[in-house]
């Protein structure tokens, strides 16, 4: 069997019996936990009720439990955790479970009348069990892979002097779980002789035929690790080689810089290293998003629609009507649609002309440039939320003269729907060039989760408040 689909069939495997483990686990705990507390009833003051109402909740627990192990990546097994990151994974995992079982327990299944002591007791438990099975098994990782009965493959592209510290990296540290196949040349060097190994691996071809020489050696992960290379070029191989299954990672201390410890979840030998995730969410994961979505805008409420009655009378009062911009937008799967702004420009500005890059551009209304630098103009996007044509956080829908003239890699930000705040609005917002907005897209697209879009929504809190890069 060729070794990435020997991983894929040995991950599915441990993925199962992990989940069988830990349902069958939590069972025992859920029902333990009443047993506990039928057994302190002294104490309680009273007895719990019966039995029977905590088996009946039970599967539709599990179900909400097991869900929110899988999306914190319980049952992922591509990458190696520290005993840090593990602590972490399982302490925020164990704060959703209190959560779902409360949601459950009170609103689902209301008329079980669950016990509190139970509800908010179990997930105490289950964190205990969660934190001993995960570094048990983290253990076992580690002690199979100093025996060598482990090991990703790997191609480093790049035969340079960064690329040879990747190697040596990787062949001191056989904990981390790397075994390296060769090198990729990229074209940046003078000469490369593939017959004559570099840092004990051998040269086996040229970036040109990256794909096939993933497909034929059965690479796992590919490491860029050639800072010339230029960003769209770097990403334009990850989407052609996305097919093959293997995860890519770009080595280098200028790529993504600005995103700090968002995006660099490892280091070789001092050298942060972005990972580009499979950017695949679950259908649990898309409703979830959507739920997000429009629980967002009705929390919103009360201040987005009497502020925006307000903005509109302003916006009349000043140079009359139209009060909303109206534009064609592209958005999911490159699908038009109307997308809505206050009016910030004179009535006779070019709807499709290029967007003022200064705030003293004369098209800016005096009304504008407050609602520009304050981002109030943003507030009729609620109703593209609505409608299903945005979402909260996403790439910022452009224009289809814009999206014509993507490259192949820029054509990933079609594949989600685009939102009213995203990644580089946080960062860097309009004080960015368009091609490192861009990259933080596909970076989102890559990695984009519930807890990224939290933190996204609560970092974006103090960029609109302090006007970061808007005008």
């Amino acid at each position: 069997m060729p070794q990435n689909k020997q991983h894929i069939w040995q991950s599915r495997r441990l993925t199962f019996l992990l989940a069988t483990m830990d349902a069958l686990a939590l069972s025992l705990l859920w029902m333990g936990a009443w047993s506990l507390r039928a057994w302190a009833s002294p104490w309680f003051g009273g007895p719990i009720n019966p039995y029977s109402c905590y088996t009946n909740a039970l599967p539709w627990m599990l179900i909400g439990w097991l869900s929110i192990l899988a999306i914190y990546g319980h049952y992922e097994h591509r990458e190696r955790l520290s005993s840090l990151n593990q602590l972490s994974r399982v302490f925020q995992a164990s704060l959703w479970l209190v959560w779902i079982g409360v949601m459950i327990s009170y609103v689902l299944l209301r008329h079980l009348e669950l016990g509190r002591s139970i509800v908010l007791g179990a997930p105490f438990l289950f964190f205990i069990y969660l934190y001993g099975s995960r570094t048990l098994l983290r253990v076992a990782k580690m002690r199979a892979l100093r025996r060598g009965e482990e090991g990703r493959s790997v191609l480093i592209v790049g035969v340079n002097p960064l690329g040879r510290r990747v190697a040596e990296h990787l062949a001191q540290h056989p904990e981390i779980g790397f075994r390296l196949a060769g090198f990729v040349a990229t074209g940046a060097e003078k000469e490369v002789d593939t017959a004559e190994p570099f840092a004990s691996a051998p040269v086996m071809g040229s970036l040109n035929n990256l794909k096939s020489l993933i497909e034929s050696a059965d690479i796992d992960e590919v490491f860029f690790a050639d800072p010339t290379l230029p960003t769209d070029q770097v990403l334009n191989r990850v989407i052609e080689c996305e097919p093959t299954g293997a995860a890519f990672k770009i080595v280098s201390d200028q790529f993504f810089h600005v995103l700090a410890g968002d995006a660099i979840i490892e280091a070789v030998d001092g050298i942060p290293v972005t990972r580009l995730g499979g950017g695949q969410m679950t259908p649990f994961q898309t409703l979830s998003k959507r739920i997000l979505d429009l629980a967002g805008v009705a929390l919103l409420a009360p201040f987005w629609i009497p502020t925006w009655g307000g903005i509109a009378l302003a916006i009349w009062m000043e140079d009359g009507r139209p009060v909303l911009f109206k534009q064609k937008r592209v958005g999911l799967r490159g699908r038009e649609f109307d997308f809505y702004k206050f009016r910030t420009m004179t009535p006779s500005a070019n709807p499709y002309a290029v967007a003022p890059t200064d705030p003293c551009d004369p098209r800016i209304t005096r009304l504008g440039r407050f609602l520009r630098k304050t981002s109030l103009d943003e507030i009729p996007q609620f109703l593209n939320i609505l409608r299903g044509d945005m979402s909260l956080v996403g790439p910022r829908p452009e224009m289809k003269f814009i999206v014509d003239g993507y490259e192949e890699w820029q054509k990933a930000r079609l594949d989600v729907k685009p939102g009213l705040t995203g990644l580089w609005q946080v960062v860097g917002r309009k004080n960015l060039p368009l091609e490192f907005n861009i990259e933080y897209d596909l970076w989102y697209i890559r990695n984009r989760s519930l807890v990224l879009d939290m933190m996204i929504l609560i970092k974006t809190i103090p960029a609109v408040l302090f006007g970061k890069g808007a005008f």
